[in-house]
């Protein structure tokens, strides 16, 4: 078929359509009533809507603390496995139970409540890691406290996930403490034992090294001997202490933020749900000019339809 053939046909349609206006604008306005009806008659929902960023607890009390120069760290917003935690969490039937209790939906919605419930909340990620807590319902202020009371939900419990989590990295810093500190007992009994067996008690204890060979000067062979092995002991004494400081530094990290009545602030809230800015379902905007494309497509067709028989 050629180009002119087409053109052809396509005048041919036209002129067709236009002679079944009549029956295209009657179908389009029957529509558009019914639509109406239908919008204006069926119960209306909103959908509220809130969306966060998670950060990392961590790294982000650590910005807090260490607020210099040299602490350029650039880890903000958490790992995709704290998103994935979040996620799961979300999924949990004690999250909805929690949702029903606070808001007393079996009074609300009677015996179906965690059904509309499910049905009805959503909670989203996307591609940057953004969180989006949806809840849809025939009350706005319900609807946007749902929204908001998962989100603070869902806070509570990653914190206290993470907080439970690091208490035990710090109990096992702490039995790792003690073990050193039992060490480093048992070190400076042997270091006294030297001391008498080889008559240094006079001596100063030779420190990482320092003065050592001054202090070998001071004394005869055999108490060359005892101050060789006061050296080794005290170098040991030395790691330990350094390693016990280590140990210290990390419980005093992984500290920040336990207190039961702290919040880490580990959600960074970009919106809140608001009864007020809440999104109507069916949207008019959209509703209305889904139904006039759509009836108008459809009243075309009909009318080819009825040309053609």
């Amino acid at each position: 078929m050629t180009e002119q053939n087409y053109i052809l046909d396509f005048q041919k349609i036209f002129q067709q359509l236009l002679k079944s206006w009549k029956f295209i604008l009657g179908f389009v306005v029957a529509a558009l009533i019914v639509g109406a009806v239908f919008y204006f008659v069926s119960p209306h929902k909103y959908k509220a809507k809130t969306t966060f960023i998670l950060r990392d607890p961590l790294e982000t009390e650590r910005n807090q603390m260490l607020s210099y120069d040299y602490f350029q760290n650039k880890k903000f917003f958490a790992d995709e496995i704290h998103v994935d935690e979040v996620m799961a969490l979300s999924k949990s039937s004690e999250m909805l139970a929690a949702i029903v209790a606070k808001f007393d939906l079996y009074k609300v919605k009677g015996n179906a409540a965690v059904g509309i419930l499910t049905n009805n909340l959503e909670v989203v990620r996307n591609d940057t890691r953004e969180i989006n807590i949806t809840y849809s319902d025939k009350d706005k202020n319900l609807s946007a406290n749902i929204a908001n009371f998962t989100r603070d939900y869902l806070q509570q419990k990653y914190e206290a996930y993470f907080k439970s989590l690091h208490q035990n990295i710090i109990s096992n810093l702490q039995a790792e403490i003690k073990a050193i500190d039992t060490h480093i007992l048992a070190i400076n009994d042997s270091i006294l034992q030297v001391r008498t067996q080889y008559g240094l008690s006079q001596e100063l204890l030779p420190t990482r090294n320092k003065n050592e060979a001054a202090a070998r000067s001071n004394v005869n062979l055999e108490g060359a001997k005892g101050m060789e092995i006061l050296v080794g002991f005290t170098q040991i004494k030395d790691n330990l202490n350094t390693k016990r400081a280590e140990f210290a530094t990390l419980i005093h990290e992984y500290s920040i933020g336990l207190q039961e009545d702290k919040k880490l602030g580990t959600f960074n809230v970009i919106d809140m749900a608001n009864p007020d800015n809440v999104e109507e379902l069916p949207n008019p905007k959209l509703f209305f000019p889904a139904i006039l494309l759509a009836s108008f497509l459809l009243a075309c067709i009909v009318s080819l339809i009825k040309i053609k028989k």
